[in-house]
């Protein structure tokens, strides 16, 4: 709960309490999942900000952050996106095809991690610039994992 009055104490202060209401709704965990991870389509997940809604990445690349919001994620553009149709009117007409070109020019860069990179970085600045998601949160740090078998340990030997 710190945590909620925290990031809306952040934004008030930011944005000024005239200019935004931020009202906090603690859930049980039944009517949380039920508007979140159960909700069977996007109009079911009634919530506007969330600190419990997350994506962790899976591996050392731009493309587990950026893959997720692609309108061809259902599951993820449902839940971070609010929408169930990757063809509706209002994905057209934020120009989410243009962020799915991006990272799809992007993903095809398999040779050259520079320009891959380079690549994901504007799909990044797309999505930064045109505000459709803005991350609530992020968490840091990492479980050591330590491996019995050498010369492998760490996260990700």
């Amino acid at each position: 709960m710190n945590q909620v009055q925290s990031l809306k104490q952040s934004i008030e202060a930011t944005l000024g309490k005239e200019n935004v209401v931020i009202d906090i709704h603690q859930l049980s965990a039944n009517d949380f999942y039920n508007i979140t991870y159960y909700a069977s389509n996007a109009a079911a997940e009634d919530w506007d900000l969330s600190v419990g809604v997350a994506w962790e990445p899976n591996y050392l690349d731009p493309s587990t952050y950026l893959d997720v919001l692609k309108t061809t994620s259902s599951e993820n553009t449902k839940s971070f996106m609010g929408y169930d149709n990757p063809n509706s009117q209002a994905v057209e007409k934020v120009g989410l095809k243009e962020y799915d070109q991006l990272v799809e020019d992007a993903s095809k860069e398999t040779t050259d991690l520079k320009v891959r990179y380079e690549k994901y970085a504007k799909a990044q600045a797309w999505l930064k610039d045109s505000a459709l998601y803005l991350p609530a949160t992020a968490y840091s740090g990492a479980a050591t994992v330590v491996s019995r078998i050498q010369p492998f340990s760490g996260a990700y030997a």
